[in-house]
């Protein structure tokens, strides 16, 4: 899918000395700076706290199982796909993980969330908030807003890498959301949630854009069945599916995925 121009979000990192956890030997193999998951907890949580819902915890497996992800898009070619973590006939995996899945491309790691929020209007306006399948097309316009916002997830670990396009990032996140037939978050479909203001994130490491005029990117989002496995046609590249030109920005700039 492709965003509008994204807009930048405060940051408080005054909060996140107990959300960031205990750094294992899993935090070197994400490319993600201590800046840049400060900046990805913060803008996460203060998404999910204006619904009321509980903040997430940096998990270093998560991240590291995104990182190798990300670097294997690099590899072939840079186009977005999702590795679908959650299916277990996935080779690229090899089991299932039980682990969600955001993608975007932009202008780094820390930006990424800024892109997904940008869907909440799409989710306000949208009649049917808990149909993630083929019957409710409208869900790929909102997905990764409600992955984002799903009341049950508890942690999250990211990966980025500088693509030929755009800083590519994944996001994984455990236990996953967007199940078919679950709203995000209680009374989600009648709870008015205020947008959090808009002001410039800053880390210290924003990777550069490498073609200026292209605008962020992200890719369709995941649903999950009943028993956490994520349909192989539902979003994102089939198992064993090389990526495909699906995640290549639209000429419009509009929104087309979820």
């Amino acid at each position: 899918m492709v965003h509008a121009r994204a807009k930048a979000v405060a940051v408080s990192l005054l909060v996140l000395g107990g959300l960031l956890g205990t750094h294992s030997t899993a935090q070197a193999a994400t490319k993600v700076s201590t800046a840049e998951q400060e900046a990805i907890l913060a803008l996460h949580n203060q998404y999910r706290a204006a619904a009321g819902v509980a903040p997430l915890v940096w998990d270093d497996q998560l991240a590291a199982d995104a990182q190798a992800w990300v670097d294997a898009l690099v590899e072939r070619g840079g186009a977005l796909a999702h590795s679908n973590p959650a299916d277990p006939g996935d080779p690229a995996t090899g089991s299932a993980k039980g682990e969600g899945e955001n993608l975007a491309g932009g202008q780094s790691a820390a930006t990424a969330p800024t892109q997904w929020y940008e869907e909440k209007p799409l989710f306000d306006a949208a009649s049917n908030k808990s149909g993630f399948n083929d019957t409710n097309p409208d869900w790929v316009n909102w997905g990764h807003y409600t992955q984002m916002m799903w009341s049950t997830t508890t942690t999250i670990g990211c990966g980025t890498a500088p693509g030929p396009r755009y800083q590519i990032t994944s996001c994984r996140y455990r236990p996953p959301g967007n199940f078919d037939g679950q709203l995000p978050y209680p009374n989600a479909d009648t709870l008015q949630v205020g947008a959090v203001p808009a002001q410039a994130v800053t880390t210290d490491a924003v990777a550069p854009v490498t073609e200026a005029s292209l605008p962020p990117a992200t890719v369709d989002a995941v649903p999950q069945t009943a028993d956490g496995n994520a349909p192989p046609t539902a979003g994102g590249a089939p198992p064993g599916a090389v990526p495909t030109d699906r995640a290549t920005p639209a000429p419009t700039g509009e929104n087309n995925g979820g």
